[in-house]
């Protein structure tokens, strides 16, 4: 079928509406219809293509160049066009009851896509939406979707499943990588999402990685709607790379209950410059056991992963603290569990940071049981909504550690080495008074608040015994603890005691090559009251 533009639906469209232009299909005649496409279907250049009804299925092939597609799934749509250019569209009541495909069996997908979809430079959207129990799954896309690029103009492709079940299991590919452009956008939305092996998604560019969200915006931000289960299998690929200039792009893989990712992930910067992406994997519950992210950047920085549960604890233990069954989520804790061992390997790549959230059951802490050792120049960022706790030793003598507890009246526990290139304390109570005290050695940048103190943010705290008081002062043994006493009001009002003499040549490369920070200030509220 070769035509400008064509709209194929079995819900009715009323005489009135038809005559007056407007696009309000209503299955008011509780005839429950499927369309099906199993032949081809092109469309001019700008054109349409829609196949709306109760259930819809494309086993062939659909290409609408620099055009729209739509499927819809639904009792009820409106099409808004100017000419015969599509300005939005929308499904406005969910399926009541399910058709029959060609052999008389009822069809448990509201939109099924095995076949090729094909909107290059233009925009492919599936939507659908039905009342509870009616179908298995709101959108199964196990074929091809595709926008790329043309002249410069990036493609975009959206599944919106609404209440509920995306699955994906095929490929969709809003890349860019033609010279001069960037990759796209793809959206899969959903109360509940599914990506499995072999699912490709792409949204590379030539001069810069697209987005791309699955489940949800940034931290559940924005007006995409959130998914409450979002789970990416093993096998998964997804890519927003920059190619030869530019910074990769940026992947959002959220819910609001519980995320599990376990597939694999690029946005890498450009060959001759820029940097690695953005990716957030985050949930109150996460499972990222088997994620593997790359970030890098050739010619650039390394990009950040962000993970967002609610409670943390970096381990040895490869036993998962939930279960997926039929797209529902039991956890066994409250904490999630992040594996050592892929911390590490994502951190040869990759910038990470871990971000625990003060809602839901948990109490926002991050808690490090088990020794990290990473040799590449990355950071890791623990960034707590509470407390967190180091119980085994960090070491990267390249790399660096950022460290934020939730207020500064939460504390960070350290019982184990610290040796590391970069260090930053920016917010909470850090307290060691101890002997003999863990093994303390920044090679590179040490900073408490990044350099600005006294502080009302940060606290550190580094003796071998005391109590800070005229007659049992703070005992300083070494050139951290003797920097801390400058932290803030606290530590400047305590009295100290030098175990010994105490090099600070060392200083030189401290807060981003600044310096030692003399103790204290000729300000009344930031001067030493201390002995």
């Amino acid at each position: 079928m070769d035509v400008g533009g064509i709209i194929a639906s079995t819900v009715d469209i009323t005489n009135a509406n038809f005559l007056a232009g407007k696009y309000i299909f209503d299955g008011s005649s509780n005839y429950a219809g499927a369309v099906i496409n199993q032949g081809t279907i092109i469309a001019a250049e700008h054109g349409l293509v829609a196949l709306v009804g109760n259930n819809v299925r494309n086993d062939g092939t659909i290409h609408a160049r620099l055009g729209n597609i739509v499927l819809g799934s639904g009792d009820k749509f409106t099409l808004d066009l100017y000419g015969d250019q599509l300005i939005n569209f929308s499904v406005d009541a969910g399926s009541t009851s399910a058709a029959t495909d060609e052999n008389g069996q009822v069809m448990r997908d509201g939109v099924k896509n095995k076949g090729s979809l094909i909107a290059d430079g233009g925009t492919i959207l599936v939507s659908a939406k039905a009342a509870q129990g009616v179908l298995d799954r709101a959108i199964n896309m196990e074929g091809v979707a595709q926008t790329r690029s043309v002249a410069q103009k990036g493609g975009v492709i959206t599944l919106s499943g609404h209440e509920g079940v995306i699955r994906v299991a095929g490929k969709m590919d809003a890349s860019g990588k033609a010279i001069g452009s960037k990759g796209g956008k793809v959206k899969v939305l959903a109360k509940r999402v599914k990506v499995e092996a072999p699912t490709v998604i792409d949204v590379s560019g030539d001069l810069g990685g697209g987005e791309m969200l699955i489940g949800g915006n940034y931290q559940g931000k924005g007006p995409e709607q959130n998914a409450l289960f979002t789970q990416v299998g093993s096998g998964v690929s997804l890519y927003a790379d920059a190619i030869t200039n530019g910074d990769g792009g940026r992947i959002i893989v959220w819910a609001d209950e519980a995320t599990q990712f376990a597939g694999t992930i690029f946005a890498r910067g450009g060959t001759l410059g820029g940097d690695g992406g953005f990716v957030e994997t985050s949930a109150h519950y996460l499972d990222v056991m088997g994620a593997k992210i790359n970030l890098s950047a050739p010619a650039g920085q390394t990009g950040m992963w962000l993970l967002d549960p609610t409670d943390v604890t970096i381990s040895g233990d490869a036993t998962a603290n939930e279960s997926f069954a039929d797209g529902t989520y039991t956890p066994s804790t409250n904490t999630a569990n992040i594996l050592a061992s892929e911390l590490l390997g994502n951190l040869a790549t990759t910038n990470v940071a871990v971000l625990t959230a003060s809602a839901g059951a948990g109490s926002g802490d991050i808690t490090i049981n088990s020794a990290l050792t990473w040799t590449s120049v990355n950071t890791l960022t623990l960034t707590a909504s509470r407390n967190i706790a180091i119980n085994s030793d960090i070491t990267a003598v390249n790399g660096g550690l950022i460290l934020t507890a939730g207020a500064a009246t939460d504390t960070i526990t350290v019982t184990a080495a610290i040796d590391v290139n970069n260090f930053n304390l920016t917010r909470g109570i850090w307290s060691q008074v101890t002997d003999p005290l863990p093994g303390f050695t920044v090679r590179n940048n040490f900073q408490i608040n990044s350099g600005t103190m006294p502080n009302s943010n940060a606290r550190f705290l580094r003796a071998t015994a005391g109590a800070g008081t005229s007659g049992d002062p703070y005992i300083i043994a070494d050139l951290y603890g003797l920097q801390g006493i400058g932290s803030d009001s606290t530590t400047l009002s305590k009295y100290y005691k030098l175990s010994g003499s105490i090099d600070l040549a060392a200083t030189q490369n401290w807060n981003s090559g600044a310096g030692w920070v003399p103790i204290g200030n000729e300000l009344a509220s930031s001067s030493f009251t201390g002995s």
